[in-house]
């Protein structure tokens, strides 16, 4: 778009007028759940604005008015950006957990975490919850508090109504990777030169959080590749264009799909060397902790978590054998990233959030048998491109009828 139309003072203004539409309807929104689900749609839609104009930007937007009406352009953006910056939205994941939940009554509730799922710690070290920036309590840890599966917060009251809990622990040790020369599908002898560090042991179960810290001020095509890998078979996963000129960094949460066992991590440029990828580019990978959160009222029975057994039929679907559990509230908890999509299938059940990024299914109801779990996108995407098919062949009926008409015609 900017190379083909030079900017305007016209455009730059419409623009912005929809930046600062934006704002205004956010300010109206009625609830904090409301909020922070626009807020992740807004930040996500600055993101790609912002890469976008970059990639428009360095070279191909000359000095002068182009570049002052650019200016205002970003300028604008960060200002938007900063009027949703919820506190939630401001924490580093490497140490800090964020739970959305709701309660339809006023109730006093106990807030335990499951030991086992957090990072390592010694005694000493400092845990704490908040929520809704209201309500908070700390705790330094012993050892026997360690011993225990639970690790209580004791008992708050809240209201009914939309809430988020933050729970925050003691920052992970992060260390630098060091990045060295790897071969990748996008080496060139003489040419393009790729730097790399390869993670392994990963946990599918598990996110990770990739940092790379840079200053670019050598290339415009400077790319940060990242690969699943599993013994010799290597798939790429994202390609990211560095910002020049300027100090900057790139972060990129981590999903470890089924079978990879590690994640391959390069720079590629020309003639990129290794004195200047160790001066200039500094790569982390930190393991992001979600402990499972419970919250319940002290006079109901704890709860048992048990692990359930499943078989993949497909790309997308699973088949959970019959579960047989006594407890009057089942819950089944999906470790994949949160998708409307997914849909369980053979009991009434109501899809919700779990451990702030989770899929999990509240079940109204024992099951009667055999479950299914299926990812309804994979069928609509079948069904668009059937659509499609069916669209294009009756353009090429209408086309041949056509031109039978105008032969016969002719004729």
């Amino acid at each position: 778009m900017l190379q083909k139309k030079a900017l305007t003072q016209k455009m730059v203004d419409q623009y912005v007028a929809v930046l600062e539409s934006t704002q205004q309807y956010f300010q109206v929104l009625p609830s904090q759940q409301e909020k922070i689900e626009v807020t992740r749609d807004v930040r996500d839609f600055i993101l790609a604005e912002r890469n976008f104009l970059f990639q428009n930007n360095p070279a191909r937007i000359p000095f002068g008015t182009q570049m002052i009406l650019m200016g205002r352009i970003f300028k604008e953006m960060s200002r938007l950006e900063k009027q949703f910056e919820l506190p939630e939205f401001a924490l580093d994941e490497t140490h800090n957990a964020v739970y959305e939940f709701s309660l339809l009554r006023e109730d006093e509730l106990e807030i335990a975490v499951r030991t086992v799922e957090l990072p390592i710690v010694n005694e000493g070290g400092q845990f704490s919850v908040t929520i809704d920036n209201n309500f908070h309590r700390e705790l330094h840890l012993t050892n026997e508090m360690l011993a225990q599966s639970w690790l209580s917060f004791g008992q708050l009251r809240l209201p009914a109504g939309f809430h988020t809990l933050t729970f925050s622990f003691p920052q992970p040790q992060r260390n630098n990777q060091k990045l060295s020369l790897v071969e990748t599908e996008f080496s060139v002898p003489g040419g393009n030169t790729c730097f790399g560090t390869l993670e392994t042991n990963l946990n599918r179960s598990k996110l990770y959080k990739l940092t790379v810290s840079y200053l670019n001020n050598f290339y415009s095509n400077l790319l940060l590749f990242t690969w699943d890998q599993a013994g010799s078979i290597r798939e790429l996963k994202s390609v990211v264009g560095l910002i020049t000129g300027v100090n900057d960094k790139n972060e990129q949460i981590i999903e470890v799909s089924g079978g990879t066992k590690e994640v391959l991590v390069a720079l590629c440029a020309p003639n990129l060397t290794q004195e200047l990828v160790d001066k200039q580019f500094q790569v982390t990978f930190s393991e992001i902790f979600v402990p499972t959160l419970l919250l319940y009222p002290h006079e109901l029975p704890t709860y048992a978590v048990l692990p359930v057994s499943f078989q993949k039929t497909n790309v997308t679907d699973y088949k959970i054998p019959h579960i047989n559990v006594s407890s009057a509230q089942k819950i089944l908890v999906f470790s994949e990233r949160y998708d409307d999509w997914w849909e369980l299938v053979g009991v009434k059940a109501r899809h919700v959030r779990a451990n702030g990024y989770a899929n999990a299914w509240i079940l109204d109801e024992n099951p009667r048998g055999d479950l299914l779990l299926i990812y309804k996108g994979e069928k609509y995407f079948f069904y668009g491109k059937l659509v499609s098919l069916i669209v294009f062949g009756g353009g090429i009926m209408y086309v041949c009828r056509r031109l039978l008409q105008s032969l016969k015609h002719h004729g």
